[in-house]
């Protein structure tokens, strides 16, 4: 039919073309076509949101002022999560156990494989991570070619949450001993044992 026919009319059957039915394309699964995301789902965009946005942040500091600018931004982040620490003071749990449980449980949501120990005789924490999920979503990333910001994000993650223990319980003190795909800390508490 002439587009340019002003008769919107039905189309003859002279003007009817028999195309050959088009071969069904398989799409790749969509979860946004669903009411509703499963948990997994949920999780993994929670992952996946956390990233894109710490990721947009070390890229714009280190435009801004490479490591001077990141080592700048932990000693800011830290201080001012301590101090919302503070306003959280838990009811059942000492600092030092509150500040351990926030941190052991953040890894726990890159299903990290971690444990925590509290040894009485030596005051202090040892914290296990044994399988590292921020390594393993950076890894996966790599792997898809997206361009990371840092070779390794361990420096910048036990610089920050060191600092976060530090500031929030007193006179503790954090030792960090990388391992292959993980780490360990060792969190000392003050000698008077009352910060546990």
């Amino acid at each position: 039919m002439d587009p340019s026919n002003e008769d919107k009319g039905a189309a003859t059957q002279a003007d009817t073309i028999d195309e050959p039915a088009l071969p069904r394309v398989t799409r790749a699964y969509d979860p946004s076509q669903r009411e509703s995301l499963t948990d997994p789902e949920k999780v993994r965009l929670w992952q996946q949101r956390f990233f894109e946005a710490q990721a947009s942040a070390e890229e714009y500091l280190m435009e801004l002022g490479g490591m001077p600018a990141i080592y700048g931004w932990i000693e800011a982040n830290s201080s001012i999560t301590a101090k919302r620490f503070a306003l959280l003071e838990p009811a059942k749990e000492s600092r030092a156990a509150y500040a351990v449980t926030r941190f052991v449980n953040q890894l726990r949501c890159y299903d990290s494989d971690i444990s925590r120990h509290y040894d009485d005789e030596t005051n202090a924490y040892t914290i296990t991570n044994r399988d590292c999920g921020i390594l393993r979503y950076r890894r996966e990333a790599a792997l898809a070619r997206v361009q990371l910001t840092f070779e390794s994000p361990c420096e910048y993650c036990t610089k920050l949450n060191s600092k976060i223990m530090q500031k929030y319980v007193e006179n503790s003190a954090i030792e960090v001993d990388y391992k292959d795909g993980g780490c360990e800390w060792r969190v000392m508490l003050p000698s008077n044992g009352t910060d546990k």
